[in-house]
C-alpha cells in the first residue's frame, strides 16, 4: 500500500490536524491551509451585473465584452495574467471538436476535426475563420462523413493528415479553398486496415480513436488502443487480446495486438507512402492519446490508465519511448504495464500472482513511467509551448486533463530538461484536486515518493462545474496559436475557447460559486415520492446491475460514509452533467446508454444481456433525469433564517403554523411567482405526504403551503 498525505485547503479555515481513510492511499497527517488562488487583477465583474448576459454552452458570457484577446471572457479561473475566451460554440450536442490546428501560413485559420459522438458516418472536419473577434468567427465543415476522426496534423509534402477508426487520410493544404467542401478526389489513404470501431455490427474496440505522430523522417507512429479495459478475457494469464475482426479475440501475434504503438515507416515520398508491413515499438500502453517527439528524437506520451473503481488509483501516466528503440524496434519492445502493472510499481489485482514482475529495477523489460499524472484525469494531448504571450510557460510541457473526476477538468504544465526536453522528475510532487461534496475547495494531494513523482503548475484551475456560471471544462486536445495563444476543444461544451492575456486590466471578481446540487437534490426526496422512486429504480436496475456496478469510484464520493442510501445519488450529482434535470441531451448518464445496444456504455467486456434490458436500462435513467425537480425552482433557506411553515387549504379562509425549515436547507418552489399572505410576500414550495418538515396533525388537511420569500434564496439565477 502506498502512503500519502492529503492537504486540504479552505478558504477561511486553518484546522491544525484532520484525518480522513483513503480507498488505496491512507490520508494521514491532513493539514489544511488556504489554496493560493490563481486568480489575478485580470478578472470582470460578475456577469449577474452586467446587460445583455447569455449562456453558451453552459458558460455564462456578454456577448459584446471582447477583454479576453477579442473574445468574451469565461468565468474560468487562470494563471495570473491570463484569461480564457469564448471563440465558437456550436449549438449542436453532436459537435464534440476533438483536434485543432491552424494551418500553416494563415494565421487565425484553424481545421478542427469533430468525431460527432461516436456516429461513424458523422465526423466532420470544420475550417475556423477568425478575424480576432468573436463576431468575425465562421466555422464551416470542409469534409463531412468521417468515421470518429480525432488526430490531425501538418505532415509531408505541404499536406494535411488526419486520423478515423480504421484508416489515415490526407488532403493537400492549396485544395482548402475557403469554405467551400472538399471534393472527394482532394482526399487520399495514407493507411487502411486499421482496427476499427465495429467490426460488421459487433463492437470492436473500447479505444478506437486513432492518434499519430511523425517523426523527423516522416515515418509515421500510430496508437492502437487496448480493445478492453483491462483485458478482462485473459486474467491472470497471458493478455493476447486482439482485433475481433482477425476471426480470434486472442492472438499470439504481438503485431495483432492493442495498447501498442506502430511504426509504419516511410518510402520517400506522399507517393511511394508508408511501408504497410508495420513493427510495434512498444506495447503495454493503454491508450496512447498523446504522442509528441522531442528534438532528441524520444517520442512522450501520455496515457489513460484502466478504471479502478476507487478514486485514487491508477496514476495517468507520461511515458517516454526512447529514440533508440524507436530507430531498430525490438523483436519484443519495451513493456509499458498494461494490464499487469500501475503506478510504479504495483501489480494489478487480477495478475497478483502472474509471473511478469512490475519491478523496473529486475524486470529489464518493463518500463515504468516517466511521471505520474493525476489519478483518472485523462489525457487527451500534450503541447510543448514556444510561444511569447506567455513567459512563464516558455518550453514547458503542457498537458490538458479531459476526465470528469475530481483531479480531471485542468491545464497543467511541467518544467523540463533544458536538455532532454522531458518533464522534470522529482521523486516527490502533488497534483490537485476537487471537492466532491460540492464546496468549491482544492486539495493538494501528495504522490508517493517515488521516481515519477514529479510536481505541476495548473494553468486552468477553477474549472469546476458551477452551473449557472460554467460547465465542467473539457479539454481535449491544445495547440498553439501562431501569436502564441493557446487553442482548446472542449467537446462537451461543444465549444472552441482560445487561453490568452487580456486586452485590458479589468476589476477582480471571486471563485465562481458552485451549489451543492447533491446536497439539495437529496434532501428534496424526502417531499418527491415520484422521484425518490425513480432514483430507486435506476439504482437497482442500473448502477447496481453488474455492467455497472464497480465503476467509476463505486458511486460513492471519498469519505461518504452516510448510511442513508443516497450516496449514488451524491456522486451522480456531484460529476455535473451526469444528470441535468429534464434535459436529456444534456445528461451523461443517458448520452452514454443511447442508442440501446450501439453506446459507448457498458463496456465491451460487459454487455448487456439483451436489447430488451439495455432499452429497459435507458429508459430507467430517461425516467430518473425527467423527473428531477428543475433546476430554476430550487431555493435555498438563507444561513441567517429558520422560516416558518405556513400552511392552507385553497379555496379556504386562514392559514397556520405548519412547521419550520433550517438554515441552509434546499425547497422546491411550485413557482417562482410569489403569493402574498398577510401583507407578506411569500413563496409556495413543495411538501411531501407525510413530511417531516410539518405537523401531521395540525396540518394534514393543507393543501399549499409557503414560505416568506425573504428568507429564501435562490440556487440558480
Amino acid at each position: 500500500m502506498n502512503h500519502g498525505i492529503f492537504k486540504t485547503f479552505r478558504h477561511t479555515m486553518r484546522p491544525r490536524l484532520c484525518s480522513v481513510i483513503g480507498l488505496t492511499f491512507l490520508f494521514i497527517s491532513l493539514s489544511c491551509k488556504s489554496k493560493k488562488t490563481t486568480s489575478s487583477s485580470t478578472r470582470e465583474v460578475p456577469y449577474k451585473d452586467t446587460p445583455g448576459k447569455i449562456r453558451k454552452g453552459g458558460y455564462l458570457i456578454n456577448p459584446s465584452d471582447t477583454s479576453c484577446g477579442g473574445y468574451p471572457m469565461l468565468w474560468v479561473e487562470s494563471m495570473p495574467g491570463s484569461c480564457v475566451g469564448m471563440v465558437k460554440h456550436v449549438e449542436d450536442s453532436k459537435f464534440q471538436p476533438r483536434v485543432p490546428i491552424e494551418i500553416p501560413g494563415k494565421p487565425g485559420e484553424f481545421l478542427i476535426t469533430d468525431f460527432a459522438g461516436w456516429d461513424p458516418k458523422a465526423g466532420k472536419i470544420w475550417l475556423l475563420q477568425s478575424k480576432r473577434t468573436a463576431a468575425d468567427v465562421t466555422l464551416t465543415p470542409i469534409v463531412k462523413g468521417l468515421s470518429v476522426p480525432h488526430q490531425i496534423a501538418v505532415g509531408p509534402e505541404n499536406h494535411i493528415y488526419f486520423a478515423e477508426d480504421n484508416r489515415i487520410r490526407a488532403f493537400p493544404i492549396s485544395a482548402i479553398q475557403g469554405t467551400t467542401e472538399l471534393p472527394a478526389s482532394a482526399l487520399r489513404d495514407v493507411l487502411t486496415g486499421l482496427p476499427g470501431m465495429f467490426s460488421g455490427d459487433q463492437k470492436n474496440s473500447m479505444h478506437p480513436l486513432k492518434h499519430f505522430a511523425f517523426d523527423s523522417q516522416f515515418n509515421l507512429y500510430v496508437n492502437i488502443g487496448a480493445y478492453t479495459d483491462h483485458c478482462s478475457d485473459f486474467l491472470g494469464k497471458t493478455c493476447l487480446e486482439a482485433d475481433i475482426s482477425f476471426g480470434t479475440a486472442g492472438s499470439n501475434d504481438i503485431r495483432n495486438h492493442g495498447a501498442v504503438l506502430r511504426k509504419y515507416a516511410y518510402k520517400g515520398s506522399l507517393k511511394a507512402g508508408w511501408d504497410p508491413n508495420y513493427q510495434i515499438v512498444a506495447q503495454g500502453l493503454r491508450n496512447s492519446m498523446g504522442l509528441l517527439f522531442t528534438s532528441k528524437g524520444d517520442l512522450i506520451q501520455v496515457e489513460n490508465g484502466r478504471d479502478f473503481p476507487e478514486s485514487s488509483r491508477p496514476f495517468e501516466e507520461l511515458n517516454v519511448i526512447a529514440a533508440s528503440d524507436l530507430r531498430a524496434p525490438k523483436a519484443e519492445p519495451q513493456h509499458y504495464g498494461w494490464p499487469y502493472c500501475y503506478n510504479f510499481n504495483e501489480k494489478s489485482d487480477e495478475w497478483k500472482n502472474f509471473s511478469f514482475s512490475c519491478e523496473p529495477q529486475t524486470n529489464t523489460n518493463y518500463r515504468a513511467p516517466h511521471v505520474f499524472l493525476p489519478p483518472h484525469s485523462a489525457p487527451l494531448g500534450l503541447m510543448r509551448y514556444t510561444g511569447n504571450m506567455f513567459p512563464s510557460l516558455k518550453n514547458k510541457l503542457l498537458v490538458p486533463l479531459h476526465g470528469y473526476r475530481s483531479a480531471g477538468h485542468r491545464l497543467i504544465a511541467f518544467k523540463t530538461d533544458p536538455n532532454t526536453e522531458l518533464p522534470l522528475r522529482a521523486g516527490k510532487g502533488s497534483f490537485w484536486d476537487d471537492d466532491m461534496s460540492g464546496g468549491t475547495t482544492a486539495f493538494e494531494r501528495f504522490y508517493p515518493e517515488q521516481p515519477p513523482a514529479a510536481f505541476s503548475e495548473e494553468v486552468i484551475s477553477g474549472w469546476y462545474d458551477a452551473p449557472g456560471y460554467r460547465p465542467r471544462g473539457a479539454p481535449v486536445a491544445i495547440t498553439q496559436g501562431s501569436d502564441g495563444s493557446i487553442w482548446i476543444a472542449d467537446d462537451k461544451a461543444n465549444a472552441i475557447l482560445r487561453f490568452a492575456v487580456p486586452d485590458r486590466e479589468v476589476q477582480a471578481r471571486p471563485r465562481a460559486p458552485r451549489p451543492n446540487l447533491a446536497l439539495a437534490y437529496t434532501q428534496l426526496t424526502a417531499e418527491l415520492p415520484a422521484f425518490k422512486k425513480a432514483y430507486d429504480t435506476m439504482v437497482s436496475q442500473v448502477i447496481r446491475a453488474p455492467q455497472c456496478e464497480g465503476c467509476h469510484d463505486n458511486y460513492t464520493n471519498l469519505g461518504d460514509s452516510t448510511a442513508d442510501g443516497l450516496h449514488y445519488m451524491r456522486y451522480i450529482l456531484a460529476m455535473g452533467n451526469w444528470a441535468v434535470p429534464g434535459d436529456l441531451k444534456a445528461s451523461t448518464l443517458f448520452t452514454k446508454l443511447d442508442p440501446p445496444g450501439k453506446s459507448a456504455m457498458p463496456p465491451i467486456d460487459k454487455p448487456w444481456p439483451n436489447l430488451q434490458v439495455a432499452t429497459e436500462a435507458l429508459e430507467t435513467v430517461r425516467t430518473f433525469v425527467m423527473t428531477m425537480p428543475p433546476r430554476d425552482k430550487l431555493w435555498r433557506v438563507k444561513a441567517a433564517s429558520k422560516p416558518i411553515i405556513r400552511g392552507l387549504k385553497r379555496g379556504a379562509p386562514g392559514n397556520s403554523e405548519c412547521g419550520s425549515l433550517a438554515p441552509g436547507y434546499h425547497v422546491q418552489a411550485v413557482s417562482n411567482t410569489g403569493a402574498t399572505l398577510g401583507g407578506q410576500k411569500m413563496l409556495e414550495i413543495v411538501i411531501g405526504k407525510p413530511s417531516n418538515l410539518v405537523k401531521a396533525s395540525a396540518c394534514s388537511s393543507y393543501d399549499a403551503f409557503y414560505v416568506a420569500q425573504a428568507d429564501l434564496e435562490k440556487l440558480f439565477d
